[in-house]
């Protein structure tokens, strides 16, 4: 379980063991009623948080070992859980739009992501899990 600090300011807590995804607050996430949101941490809801990501990921990480890390196409930083992750699938040339090439499922979502299909392999490999 790790702690940290919701919108409103009260303290929130999140079972790690339950994570699938953290990253940066995209620009509409961080805006009008959400000020403050630094941090998105997908898990059983949604969570915005005030804290910066890279201590939100070694706060995860210390408790969650095969928490590893990816690039969207955009070059945000992505991390996921790899023992919940389904991928990857490499993406035809008419699909690698923006600079995807490849893409992994995430809780029912499609992440689309740089690393090619065989990079994104061995990144879940190396964390634990057991890519496609």
């Amino acid at each position: 379980m790790i702690r940290l600090t919701a919108l409103d300011g009260h303290e929130i807590v999140i079972d790690t063991g339950r994570i699938v995804r953290i990253r940066s607050t995209l620009a509409g996430e961080s805006m009008a009623g959400n000020r403050g949101a630094q941090t998105r941490i997908d898990w059983a809801e949604t969570s915005l948080v005030r804290e910066p990501i890279d201590e939100v990921v070694a706060l995860a990480k210390a408790e969650l070992p095969s928490l590893a890390v990816v690039t969207a196409p955009d070059g945000t930083r992505i991390w996921f859980d790899a023992l919940r992750v389904v991928g990857p699938v490499a993406l035809a040339p008419k699909d690698m739009v923006g600079g995807a090439r490849s893409t992994i499922e995430l809780g029912g979502h499609t992440q689309r992501l740089f690393e090619t299909a065989d990079r994104v392999r061995a990144i879940i490999r190396d964390a634990g899990g057991q890519p496609l």
